[in-house]
């Protein structure tokens, strides 16, 4: 039996969204998707549990990076999936920084990459998680 994943995806973009919505469903994974176009609609979404959020980096007031930052300083350790067009080195190494999991580039949301990144972010979430709880 395969594991259902709860995923939120933020962008402000709604062709964008839309986008990730039909990669997603259009791949082998079986997931709820929630979405949200701005952080502070993130935020109120996430009092719900998620198993990974797919993140725009350009968002209304903030970028994908604060919201991480924020999401991390409040103690949710969600995986995050940086979904974005930009892909400078300095952007992603901020990225990393904030506590963002992975990357996906806006131009290669296939089926099977999305849903590639996802697991994968989920699987070092996890292994991050029960790292934290050996250690406690």
């Amino acid at each position: 039996m395969t594991e259902r994943f709860r995923l939120l995806i933020i962008d402000d973009d709604v062709v964008d969204r839309l986008a990730i919505r039909r990669a997603i469903e259009h791949s082998d994974l079986d997931a709820a998707i929630t979405e949200a176009a701005t952080a502070d609609e993130a935020m109120q979404q996430l009092t719900e549990s998620f198993d990974c959020l797919l993140l725009d980096y350009d968002l209304p007031g903030s970028t994908g990076t604060e919201l991480t930052r924020r999401l991390r300083a409040s103690g949710n350790h969600t995986p995050v999936v940086l979904v974005t067009g930009q892909q400078n080195e300095e952007l992603l190494q901020a990225a990393v920084d904030a506590g963002i999991t992975d990357f996906l580039p806006k131009s290669d949301l296939t089926a099977r990459r999305v849903a590639l990144r996802i697991r994968f972010a989920i699987r070092i979430g996890r292994a991050e998680a029960q790292s934290q709880k050996l250690l406690e």
